[in-house]
C-alpha cells in the first residue's frame, strides 16, 4: 500500500499528511490534479455502465440491482466484523 501512496505522492495526485491525533498514522487526501484525474475517471465508469445497462431489459436490471445490494449488505456486514 505504501508504494502506491508514495507513487501516486509523486505523480502529484495525493499528499501525506501526518496525524495530530496519532503519529503513527499519515493520512492522505487528493490533491487538484488528483481530484480533476478522479472526476475523469468516475465520468469514464459511469459512461461504461450507462451503456452496459441499456442494453438490458427491465428484468435484468432488477436483478442486477438485487444482486449489487446484496453485495453491499455482505460488504457491510463483513466491515462491521473488522471493526469489533
Amino acid at each position: 500500500m505504501s508504494r502506491i501512496v508514495n507513487k501516486l505522492s509523486k505523480e502529484g495526485l495525493l499528499v501525506k499528511v501526518d496525524s495530530a491525533a496519532d503519529s503513527r498514522v499519515s493520512l492522505i487526501r487528493l490533491t487538484a490534479k488528483g481530484e480533476e484525474l478522479y472526476a475523469q475517471l468516475n465520468d469514464r465508469s459511469d459512461q461504461q455502465i450507462l451503456k452496459l445497462m441499456q442494453e438490458l431489459n427491465e428484468e435484468e436490471i432488477q436483478e442486477v440491482y438485487t444482486s449489487m445490494m446484496n453485495i453491499q449488505e455482505k460488504l457491510n456486514k463483513k466491515a462491521g466484523e473488522t471493526t469489533r
